[in-house]
């Protein structure tokens, strides 16, 4: 597993692109995904945390890098005493 920064660029682009919001093009159906999704929510330690995990294969093949089999993108949220939600992408 590896985490992709903007020292790879071309790689973090392509997974914005796929992982990004992507419009209903005008009068057609949306872009095919083969997403997966697991969300999961604990509290404990006066904290509520949500988790998503979105798991994609699309770019096996498309990648310059043949090792490339699955991306994923983690999201978190967690809502503090103050009642401050962050968010974190990974």
């Amino acid at each position: 597993m590896w985490i992709v920064k903007e020292n790879q660029p071309s790689l973090l682009t392509d997974l914005e692109v796929l992982f990004g919001s992507e419009p209903t093009p005008p009068g057609g159906s949306p872009y095919p995904t083969d997403f997966s999704c697991v969300r999961s929510v604990d509290k404990s330690h006066g904290r509520l945390e949500e988790r998503k995990i979105t798991v994609s294969s699309l770019l096996k093949g498309y990648s310059l890098r043949s090792y490339l089999k699955q991306a994923f993108k983690l999201e978190r949220w967690r809502t503090d005493g103050t009642g401050k939600t962050p968010y974190e992408v990974r």
